[in-house]
């Protein structure tokens, strides 16, 4: 998977930053599924190995800055992301409560 647009040399810390104005709007949506796509791997393989004793990490930093990402910015993904893999709250809350990193078939 390849992102076919641009994107900056180096990532700035803001979606402010003036060096993404540009790529944020005229980035086609494939481009942002293949870079959340890959975000979203990258992660869950680290959380993962650290929770499984694999790495030496000791802990995972939350996913996003806190002050970087409002409440409704992460809601609108997280409604996206349920949707795109056919899941419902009930399920995130059952998979909480029964074994967060139990491995599945299709992971």
């Amino acid at each position: 998977m390849s992102l076919s647009h641009s994107l900056p040399a180096s990532l700035p810390t803001s979606l402010t930053d003036p060096a993404w104005a540009e790529v944020l709007a005229s980035a086609p949506p494939e481009s942002l599924r293949a870079l959340l796509t890959w975000a979203i791997q990258a992660y869950a393989r680290q959380a993962m190995a650290v929770e499984s004793g694999e790495s030496s990490q000791g802990s995972m930093p939350p996913p996003v800055l806190a002050d970087q990402v409002s409440a409704t910015e992460a809601l609108i993904l997280i409604n996206a992301l349920l949707e795109a893999v056919h899941l419902n709250l009930f399920e995130v809350g059952m998979w909480q409560h029964i074994g967060r990193f139990a491995v599945s078939e299709d992971a």
